[in-house]
């Protein structure tokens, strides 16, 4: 089978050196304001330079490489490996949801708040969807309390789907009902650390920031050795220097900072990192989710991640600035879904999104699906064997004939041809007589459908059950 080979470097080897010199540089000389005098003494322990007076640590060389050689061990056993970040290549990159969009736009296309039923809905979309291979939680219910809202929606995601992705913990104490809850799923705890599931994360704070929660939930995750991402959102011109390289070699230095700090937690934490840029657009004061900047900018950290560093790396790509389903979010969202696969993304995400990401879209849901199916069926490439080269074939229809009926056609072209219930293939006089007339219609006819008939109970009632009552007394502990 001969998939598409190759794959775009942004940065040669030299590039990628000057930028991880250059996110040194910044460690050893500026470094990272750690507002957590706990993690402050692990990092004096583990030969940091540490000034409490103005909270903040520096990193010797030697103490990343150190960090950097750990990770790298980890990272040649796939086993623990979250969902997101498992080892993929060509076709078979990853799709995900994710991000607790507090506002839709669901199968009345109006842009609205979420209601835990649209939330639902949302997840029921997205497990229907084949070829989204991770569901994160795709929009959060805004009449639950905020301190209940994680672990609320992680048991309804698990409930659910059967492909429950990452979900983001905000505090050190909603972390044991994330565990919790992954245990019940998968069975026991060794089969919970062994397939990661609800995968949290821990965001730095541009520029070269930790602050005293996301030290908390850091430094559990770390003593719990529960895999974790850590990322960071250097944004281009605000947050980061207006300059690409900047930007990379600030977004490295956080990321690096952040590994080195769990580890002098527990010598086995298990954080992934990766880094998810942002671009200001200086016209509007905006973030430009899918300008070539970012996407640039986007596919150059997971170069370095996955290519210097030697680390698994996902992209957070898949986006677009416009507000509403049409031709700047399908090149927008076809760019940002193709060009980080083409790098070597295992995983793109989270679609459905419009509007810089701040709503989720059902109608947008289903085009992103309908890329990322394209986009694999154009990498899964084209196949050279002795059927289909199909010789004899030609031989027998000769000169002048046609194809169609042979068993040769019947037995290869479902295989070959990318067919589409969203994208239009019909004469005009076919497209008058359509009920949902264009992709945009299509797509939102196709999310009522599968809302009508995809009810799926991933879990035996025990589980449910032992679910809900982890939600009830964390709803106990709140009052």
């Amino acid at each position: 089978m001969a998939k598409v080979q190759g794959l775009i470097q942004l940065l040669d080897q030299e590039d990628m050196q000057r930028v991880h010199n250059g996110a040194l540089c910044i460690l050893q000389r500026t470094g990272l304001r750690v507002d957590h005098d706990g993690l402050l003494s692990a990092l004096e322990a583990c030969d940091c330079q540490v000034d409490r007076d103005n909270r903040r640590a520096r990193f010797p060389e030697k103490v990343v490489d150190k960090a950097l050689e750990r990770m790298r061990a980890y990272a040649q056993d796939p086993t623990g490996f979250p969902p997101t970040h498992e080892p993929r290549s060509g076709e078979d990159f990853g799709v995900r949801t994710g991000s607790f969009t507090t506002t839709v736009r669901g199968l009345d296309d109006e842009r609205r708040s979420v209601d835990m039923e649209t939330a639902r809905q949302a997840i029921r979309l997205a497990d229907a969807l084949p070829n989204i291979s991770h569901v994160g939680i795709p929009a959060s219910g805004q009449e639950i309390p905020p301190d209940l809202r994680t672990v609320t929606m992680a048991a309804e995601l698990v409930k659910i789907t059967s492909k429950p992705g990452s979900v983001e913990a905000w505090t050190r104490s909603e972390i044991e009902n994330l565990w919790r809850l992954a245990v019940i799923v998968r069975g026991s705890e060794e089969e919970a650390r062994r397939r990661p599931i609800l995968v949290g994360y821990v965001g730095l704070r541009t520029p070269l920031c930790l602050d005293h929660n996301m030290g908390e939930v850091l430094a559990e995750y770390s003593r719990r050795g529960i895999p974790y991402m850590l990322y960071s959102m250097p944004c281009w011109a605000s947050t980061a220097p207006a300059t690409s390289a900047g930007a990379l070699a600030l977004g490295i230095a956080e990321v690096l900072g952040g590994m080195v700090i769990g580890q002098a937690v527990h010598q086995d934490s298990k954080p992934l990192i990766f880094i998810a840029p942002g671009a200001l657009d200086m016209t509007s004061m905006l973030m430009d989710a899918a300008s070539p900047t970012r996407l640039n900018l986007s596919v150059a950290a997971m170069q370095m991640i996955s290519r210097f560093y030697g680390l698994p790396c996902a992209t957070n790509c898949g986006k677009t600035s416009a507000n509403l389903t049409g031709v700047q979010a399908g090149y927008e969202k076809a760019f940002s879904i193709m060009y980080p696969v083409l790098a070597g993304a295992t995983s793109v995400g989270p679609v459905g999104q419009v509007e810089n990401s701040f709503v989720l879209s059902f109608r947008q849901l289903v085009i992103d699906h309908e890329i990322a199916t394209f986009v694999k069926r154009l990498l899964r490439g084209i196949e050279v064997s002795d059927d289909t080269l199909a010789i004899d074939e030609i031989d027998e229809v000769g000169p002048g004939g046609d194809f169609l009926a042979l068993r040769h056609t019947v037995e290869h072209f479902r295989r070959e041809l990318w067919d589409s219930d969203v994208s239009e293939r019909m004469g005009y006089a076919k497209w008058l007589q359509e009920t949902h007339r264009g992709a945009e219609e299509k797509a939102l006819d196709k999310a009522r459908r599968i809302l009508d008939t995809h009810h799926p109970h991933p879990l035996s009632k025990e589980q449910e059950r032992e679910i809900d009552r982890i939600v009830a007394r964390a709803k106990l502990q709140t009052h």
